[in-house]
């Protein structure tokens, strides 16, 4: 028996997706992408992102970034997880684009809390250049992807600065 309590807990749930959905929409009608990227880390907040995008018949798969800092456990979850919900998975790493973490640190140390964003550059953006670059295979180079990430509203400020949302109040 579905109690009203839990009555309205799908209710809500289907029209955050309904809204979330149509944010989707408005974005891919107004950019026009050649492909809708759903990035997964394998963390909570990306498994819901992507899990809504891949409602979008114009989702085209989930992006896996390796770092080389993750834990086995994680890139298995992401694996099992794309393929029990069906979505293809495209993975890029660090080390395929010449950054490989162990070898930062053998050779300069630790980064501390200053070098936050240098081994965001590295390790994460410019895989993510490459799954841009590779989605945009056979197009123009000014053709437009979609990434739908779990960055949230509710995350820290230092976290804010690395997203642009497309909202619709």
């Amino acid at each position: 028996m579905i109690s009203t309590e839990d009555s309205i807990h799908v209710t809500d749930e289907t029209t955050r997706v309904a809204r979330s959905l149509k944010i989707l929409d408005e974005a891919i009608e107004k950019y026009q992408p050649v492909e809708v990227l759903g990035l997964f880390s394998g963390g909570h907040d990306s498994l819901t992102a992507c899990h809504v995008a891949a409602r979008h018949p114009r989702f085209s798969y989930a992006t896996h970034i390796n770092t080389g800092l993750g834990i086995p456990e994680t890139r298995e979850f992401v694996r099992d997880t794309a393929a029990h919900f069906g979505w293809n998975l495209r993975a890029y790493y660090a080390k395929d684009c010449g950054q490989d973490y162990e070898q930062m640190v053998a050779q300069y140390g630790f980064p501390g809390p200053g070098q936050h964003s240098t081994m965001y550059i590295r390790l994460k953006e410019r895989p993510l250049r490459r799954a841009i670059k590779m989605a945009k295979e056979g197009h123009k180079r000014q053709a437009a992807v979609i990434l739908i990430s779990g960055v949230r509203f509710q995350e820290s400020e230092r976290r804010m600065g690395y997203k642009e949302p497309v909202t619709k109040d």
